[in-house]
């Protein structure tokens, strides 16, 4: 899933898109907001229904959902939201993956 480097909202838009899941092995998606943090808001969460397989409807081994990013747009403004995907109790390695999104808002 190929992710923006950059987008440019509206005051009032709702931007939401899907960041890659890996929680079966520990992994999950982190954020921090580089500049005013009044510009947007970001809210994380699992993104749809677990799958299920077979007629008992158990969930299916090693699978991971992906997580859905909101971004909620506040203010005209600029901000970068690096997003990292690492495990909680990893703080000192660095992270699986990472995104860098700029967010520009428009009045």
């Amino acid at each position: 899933m190929e992710l923006p480097a950059q987008v440019t909202l509206r005051v009032g838009e709702t931007y939401v898109f899907k960041l890659k899941g890996l929680g079966a092995a520990g992994y999950m998606w982190q954020y921090s907001i580089n500049g005013p943090g009044d510009v947007v808001s970001v809210s994380l969460e699992m993104a749809g229904p677990e799958p299920r397989s077979g007629d008992a409807g158990a969930i299916t081994p090693g699978f991971s959902q992906d997580e859905q990013a909101t971004l909620q747009v506040l203010r005209p403004g600029h901000v970068t939201i690096d997003f990292a995907l690492r495990r909680p109790w990893e703080l000192d390695k660095p992270p699986l993956q990472e995104h860098c999104l700029e967010v520009y808002v428009e009045q």
